[in-house]
């Protein structure tokens, strides 16, 4: 965990401080004083802010302002990278006085077909878009991808301000993602123990608002997820799926296999394979007890619909959310051994939200929300950005329009055509991996 020296708690028009951290809160919620006192040596309360018994929150003539917010007035760009983000954006469109959808031109990461078989009109980011010159804010959902990074420069050649939604809660909080847009919105008080940006809101993440509790269904089966994108993991990944089959089976559990669209996983004589994607997958985790994975945020999704969730990493993959978690519900193991004795007893275990009353404050922490009213947290804070200036003490990464346009062009543009070329694309992975030593996480 980073601790700050100093952490100011703000209400909305609570001007930023001059000096540490600050966290802006947006709902009626009171937060544990315990939190943050627990991520800083001290912790500052903005005007608009009471401290009650229990922890910290709005003052009455905050809340009831924010109350009245349900539209952000002006004119709010999204870029989609994906179709989770599509889906994400979605629910917060809709609220928005008038809203544009970008999508990739470089790369096709099922945002557009997301779109278009919800009738929503998007348009292709370009550097010379009509709605750079009329929009007021931007939000995304991946601020480190490489047309993103230049999408950043395109706003802010036009004084638009660009926020970072938290896509997951399982971030690679010591990597570069959340970094380059102005600011950050964060899934909740979790995120703030990794991510120390001069300042983050306390939005929650929209995409999790319609996940609600489902009942057992008859007949559960082990749900596992096979999740090895972009080449990472790869050369482990059918090893990994094996032995979780392997111990599905071997626990006498019926099994079936959910797999991301941008999967690389070599599925040859697997069965039971579910095709997956922001918009099915809560249907395939309603039929399951428990779900077994690697670093995915598919996890915390289980955890919101009520299923058991072991965290199976045999390889030891450097994942810091999953192996730091501390608040039993997550199981962990690194043997097929021992997934099979778990897989086992879960199945007479009550399910997570039904073992205790605690579970509630717990899911606050990792979502803020799960009222599934974060899309309007999200479009309160958007409109507190346009009525109140907290861009000043800018902490953003930045590399010139030069160094972002060749990184985009030759991540999205040269490399899948070289990645199609199969001598390549071996020698590469043979020079990464054995020459280099780059770890196969």
């Amino acid at each position: 965990m980073m601790e700050r020296q100093k952490l100011t708690v703000l209400g909305p028009g609570d001007p930023l401080p001059d000096d540490g951290h600050a966290v802006l809160l947006i709902d009626d919620q009171t937060y544990s004083k315990e939190t943050f006192e627990s991520l800083a040596d001290k912790v500052v309360l903005g005007e608009s802010i009471a401290e009650v018994q229990s922890g910290y929150r709005l003052k009455d003539d905050a809340r009831e302002a924010l109350a009245g917010i349900d539209e952000v007035s002006g004119h709010v760009l999204f870029f989609a990278t994906d179709d989770t983000h599509a889906n994400t954006f979605l629910r917060i469109a809709p609220h928005c006085s008038r809203s544009t959808i970008v999508v990739h031109r470089t790369l096709d990461l099922g945002a557009r077909a997301a779109l278009e078989a919800e009738g929503v009109h998007y348009v292709v980011h370009s550097r010379n878009l009509r709605e750079f010159s009329e929009a007021d804010i931007a939000i995304m959902g991946n601020d480190n991808g490489k047309e993103e990074r230049l999408f950043i420069h395109h706003c802010r050649s036009h004084r638009i301000p660009v926020i970072c939604l938290q896509e997951a809660v399982n971030m690679d909080f010591d990597g570069p993602v959340m970094r380059w847009t102005d600011r950050t919105f964060v899934g909740g008080t979790h995120a703030l123990r990794y991510h120390t940006r001069t300042m983050n809101v306390l939005t929650g993440n929209p995409r999790y608002d319609d996940i609600r509790q489902k009942p057992l269904q008859e007949n559960p089966y082990v749900l596992i997820n096979c999740n090895f994108t972009y080449g990472v993991a790869i050369g482990w990944a059918r090893t990994w799926l094996d032995q979780a089959i392997e111990a599905a089976k071997d626990a006498g559990m019926d099994y079936r296999i959910t797999v991301h669209p941008r999967d690389e996983t070599d599925l040859s004589g697997i069965e039971y394979v579910l095709d997956s994607g922001a918009f099915v997958v809560h249907e395939q985790i309603a039929g399951c007890y428990a779900l077994v994975s690697r670093d995915s945020s598919l996890p915390y999704e289980a955890l919101l619909m009520n299923r058991h969730v072991v965290y199976f990493n045999p390889f030891h993959e450097r994942e810091r959310c999953l192996n730091e978690d501390d608040t039993g519900l997550i199981g962990k193991c690194d043997t097929k051994e021992d997934l099979q004795t778990m897989l086992r007893e879960l199945a007479e275990k009550p399910l997570p939200l039904d073992a205790g009353p605690s579970s509630s404050e717990m899911f606050r922490h990792y979502f803020t929300g799960i009222d599934g009213v974060n899309h309007l947290r999200v479009v309160r804070a958007l409109q507190t950005f346009l009525d109140h200036d907290y861009l000043g003490r800018p902490d953003a990464w930045a590399d010139s329009y030069g160094v972002a346009y060749a990184q985009m062009w030759l991540q999205n543009v040269l490399r899948p055509k070289l990645r199609s070329v199969a001598w390549l694309r071996f020698a590469w992975r043979f020079v990464k991996y054995r020459i280099f030593r780059y770890p196969d996480k």
